[in-house]
């Protein structure tokens, strides 16, 4: 990831040269050639996205009738989400940590309510504690969970059925085709 504040789209940046690291435009619920026509700007995406033998990792299921049901939902979220297509078995298997983690802390807990003479122990639930949340962030955030999370990755998720190379909003024209048709 890189440092610093989040990059912009690359649809949102006005500079067109080459960037130092290409980013992975994926068309969520699309092919790889709907998204990019014949030619894919970074050759090697499409190797990683479908390679030939490699089939997606699997998601391995959870807890469901013990965990909390926002880890239930987070979990959940992520195998309907387009960077799905980036994990590999160990990405699921942190996923899984964190939520399992993350619902042990969202569920009442054991505390003395008493005094040490006396104890009298209940169940309440307890706000997370800051260093918890701190790091659940941290570790959704490797796993590109969030918008920005992914620009600092270089992966860009566009919900457009079909993206094109090179269109331009209306009334702006490409520069290389202003040059063509200045100069041949």
């Amino acid at each position: 990831m890189s440092p610093g504040p989040i990059p912009k789209r690359s649809e949102e940046r006005r500079r067109r040269n080459k960037p130092d690291r290409p980013v992975d435009r994926v068309a969520i619920g699309s092919d790889i050639d709907d998204l990019f026509g014949d030619g894919t700007p970074d050759p090697e995406l499409e190797n990683r996205i479908q390679g030939e033998n490699l089939p997606p990792a699997e998601k391995p299921e959870a807890d469901y009738d013990n965990w909390h049901s926002l880890a239930i939902e987070l979990y959940e979220s992520l195998s309907e989400s387009g960077q799905k297509i980036f994990y590999e078995a160990s990405d699921w298997a942190i996923a899984r940590v964190l939520c399992e983690s993350l619902s042990r802390d969202l569920q009442p807990q054991w505390i003395n309510t008493g005094t040490p003479d006396e104890p009298k122990m209940e169940k309440q639930i307890l706000p997370l504690k800051g260093a918890n949340l701190s790091a659940y962030l941290k570790g959704f955030a490797a796993l590109g969970m969030t918008e920005g999370d992914r620009r600092r990755m270089s992966i860009e998720l566009s919900r457009k059925a079909k993206l094109e190379v090179g269109d331009l909003p209306d009334g702006v024209v490409s520069i290389d085709r202003g040059r063509e048709d200045m100069f041949g």
